[in-house]
């Protein structure tokens, strides 16, 4: 895969692939240079299913990540890691203990309901405290099965399936152990309600989704400070 750009402040842009879903977008600019390492989602996919993320060289890049970044400018290299265990371009590593957190949410508190804080509940094992805080979850919501309370049809899109098509990020504050379960407190009200294995939005559309709520939790590393 080659693709050339080159003009004004963008300077230039190489693209190159190593045949196996890895792919390395080059730029140079007058900051400096930057290359950015992405995972098609078909290859991170089947990486999952083998216990571990997306892995290939390109442009001299060793990569186990679905998004990472290498930027060098001002006489020094840094890299970030996205979803992935490892980066290493020349002398720049970087790596993380694993690339993601996964689990179902179970139930949710709001404050609005005479809960302490906005949260989901899991039963998933996340890491306790603050260590997560400033990162987002992104929850696949289950099938639709009505919108303002009103069933929609069976062939409407985001009702195929056990899940749906709807995805939506939020910020996590805090996470907290209790028992079997993990509290994981967001910075806002995620405006969801959970009863009977059902997720009922309380505004936009208010859509009703059945089928579970799937999340994932994408870790991030950097050398960028040290």
């Amino acid at each position: 895969m080659a693709d050339k750009h080159t003009g004004g402040e963008s300077g230039e842009r190489k693209t190159s692939g190593d045949g196996r879903g890895i792919v390395a977008l080059a730029c140079a600019a007058a900051v400096g240079a930057m290359l950015v390492i992405t995972c098609i989602p078909e290859a991170a996919g089947a990486a999952r299913k083998r216990g571990g993320s997306a892995d290939g060289r390109a442009r001299d890049v060793m990569a186990m990540s679905e998004k990472a970044l290498v930027a060098d400018g001002g006489g020094r290299a840094d890299a970030y890691l996205v979803a992935g265990t490892s980066l290493r371009k020349g002398g720049v590593r970087v790596s993380a203990a694993r690339a993601s957190h996964e689990g179902v949410v179970t139930d949710a508190a709001r404050k609005v309901d005479g809960a302490a804080s906005d949260a989901f509940i899991t039963s998933a094992d996340l890491p306790a405290g603050t260590a997560l805080r400033g990162k987002w979850m992104v929850v696949t919501h289950g099938r639709i099965t009505a919108r303002f309370g009103r069933p929609v049809k069976p062939d409407a899109q985001g009702t195929r399936g056990v899940h749906g098509t709807v995805t939506n990020a939020y910020e996590i504050d805090r996470v907290e152990r209790t028992g079997a379960r993990t509290w994981i407190h967001l910075a806002r009200d995620h405006g969801l309600r959970i009863e009977g294995g059902k997720a009922t939005e309380v505004f936009s559309m208010w859509r009703t989704y059945e089928g579970g709520e799937r999340f994932v939790i994408h870790t991030h590393a950097t050398t960028a400070g040290e």
